[in-house]
């Protein structure tokens, strides 16, 4: 862990070096990094993803996200009104079939038999192949045949 911080303080020392156009703005970022290493050292500054621990230093989960809370055990969430985890730091809301999507776990969240079709500009939640969406439990269901609906009908005419 330290060489990773260690390599990427030289190259910004480095870099920041050579690309700053004052001297003040060299300070500038030299206190920031400064800042940086005494704050991950000192007071765990940590980067929390989503189920791990906040950072303790300044309360809050990094990198910021409007969707992701600080719990009060002290570990990255999902705000309830965005509880799909589409990446480390980032949550949205669950979607319905023939709501437009951007990402699969956000319409198979609410039904495990639907999936985001994931086309350019005009992706939206379907229900997988056998499967059909019912308005009444507005979920996809397998798909029922005539044939079904037929012998569906003859059972409850004969009870």
């Amino acid at each position: 862990m330290c060489l990773k911080h260690c390599i990427t303080v030289a190259l910004i020392f480095f870099y920041g070096k050579n690309l700053a156009r004052t001297l003040s703005e060299s300070f500038v970022l030299y206190i920031y990094i400064i800042l940086i290493f005494v704050a991950e050292f000192s007071f765990n500054f940590a980067f929390g993803h989503i189920g791990e621990p906040c950072n303790s230093l300044i309360g809050v989960c990094l990198p910021y996200s409007d969707h992701v809370y600080c719990d009060n055990e002290k570990k990255c969430r999902c705000k309830p009104e965005y509880p799909v985890v589409i990446m480390p730091h980032t949550c949205k809301k669950p979607k319905s079939v023939g709501q437009r999507c951007s990402h699969p776990n956000e319409c198979s969240f609410l039904d495990p038999n639907a999936y985001c079709t994931q086309t350019p500009y005009s992706s939206e939640c379907r229900c997988h192949e056998g499967y059909k969406y019912s308005s009444d439990s507005k979920k996809c269901e397998i798909g029922k045949t005539l044939e079904h609906s037929i012998i569906n009908c003859s059972i409850s005419i004969h009870s």
